[in-house]
């Protein structure tokens, strides 16, 4: 029976954490895919994801009831397309309003966006 040396040990394990870096870079990127998730482009101002998102801001910091966000669109993009600018109008129980959001990233790797904007007034 051969038994294992030194270095034949630091071999195996070297090899076995590079696997494991393998493996844990395939399932995040695989999980990635299963979300949908492009990471070289930021969601745009009609994103669904992104527009509930604005949805939930505006419901819980207002005062006023939002019955539906219409005519999303973009008013520019940053250079090297980080941080979108952009405007809705809002209907609210007490009429229409137009507000600006920005889109950007959270956490670019995992794909994770966040929104901020003005609240209604």
């Amino acid at each position: 029976m051969n038994s294992l040396h030194r270095g034949e040990t630091g071999l195996l394990i070297v090899s076995a954490v590079c696997m494991a870096g393998a493996f844990l870079s395939v399932a995040a990127l695989a999980a990635r895919a299963e979300k949908n998730v492009d990471v070289d482009h930021l969601p745009g101002c009609t994103d669904a994801e992104t527009l509930g998102m604005v949805q939930e801001s505006l419901d819980a910091c207002d005062k006023l009831t939002v019955l539906g966000l219409h005519s999303p669109h973009e008013l520019r993009l940053s250079h090297g397309a980080d941080l979108r600018t952009c405007v809705v109008d809002v209907i609210t129980d007490f009429g229409a309003r137009t507000t600006t959001f920005m889109v950007g990233w959270k956490d670019r790797g995992s794909g994770l966006t966040f929104v901020a904007g003005e609240p209604l007034e």
